[in-house]
């Protein structure tokens, strides 16, 4: 049904060298190599980006990985590293599921048919209860941070913001998607 892939689509070639997935590591202390930290300093910068929980069997892009937070906690003149995902619905459905199972519309883009395809099988799998978009979103949190009324979002386009935070032990947990009390 698909045609043949094009590199910036073909899994294969987009999830290569600094691009490939990695897994989640817990909390990690960080060994320093020369000198010592500042036991002032006390803080943690976050990157959040896509990365995919399971390799795709069919056309991907790079902006469809789920969305995974690292993070380096800074305390006490020590310094923690830590990644994990951002446990979105569309995460949490496809860990159960076990493989990617909600199809990106960014990965329809390889032919007319397959597109249409593509599309019909999320419909038929919304009507058949697998999963509800409408009520619980399909996003995957792995485009930005924001910080908003003394709390930390993960954010995407396709979605509502998911509340996450640091622990002081510097490890990371998606509180839950938030929709500002429907405001």
């Amino acid at each position: 049904m698909d045609l043949p892939l094009r590199p910036c689509i073909d899994p294969m070639h987009v999830l290569s060298g600094n691009f490939a997935p990695v897994d989640e590591l817990p909390p990690t202390p960080c060994r320093v190599e020369e000198g010592s930290l500042p036991s002032a300093l006390d803080g943690v910068y976050i990157r959040n980006g896509p990365n995919p929980q399971f390799i795709p069997h069919g056309p991907f892009h790079v902006f469809d990985g789920d969305g995974m937070l690292h993070s380096i906690r800074i305390s006490n003149g020590e310094a923690v590293f830590c990644s994990r995902y951002v446990k979105t619905y569309k995460y949490m459905v496809e860990q159960k599921m076990g493989y990617p199972f909600i199809v990106s519309p960014f990965s329809s883009f390889n032919g007319t048919a397959a597109a249409i395809a593509r599309c019909v099988l999320v419909v038929a799998r919304v009507l058949a209860g697998y999963f509800n978009p409408v009520s619980n979103g399909f996003g995957t949190a792995n485009t930005n941070l924001a910080m908003f009324g003394g709390k930390l979002f993960a954010l995407c386009e396709s979605d509502l913001p998911y509340q996450v935070r640091v622990t002081p032990d510097g490890d990371i947990i998606t509180v839950s998607r938030h929709d500002f009390y429907t405001q």
